[in-house]
């Protein structure tokens, strides 16, 4: 499992690639990018059924933001 500290900074790449019309098969990448342009791919996935409309390819690419999540208190023993 990815931990918060490795992603933090990071910028996340996601790539679908098929045709679709309402459905059909895709292939999935994720790749973390980090600061100095090394690409890490952590997810790749083939022939992957899909509901939705697609022409050729979708390309997401962002920084990884990590958010504030609310603190849960446990009961004490």
């Amino acid at each position: 499992m990815l931990q918060a500290e490795y992603l933090s900074g990071k910028t996340m790449h996601i790539s679908l690639k098929g045709t679709l019309v309402k459905s059909g098969k895709v292939d999935i990448d994720i790749m973390l990018i980090d600061k100095n342009g090394i690409g890490e791919t952590i997810l790749k996935r083939y022939s992957i059924d899909a509901i939705g409309a697609q022409l050729d390819s979708t390309q997401i690419r962002g920084p990884i933001r990590l958010l504030p999540n609310k603190k849960t208190t446990e009961p004490t023993r």
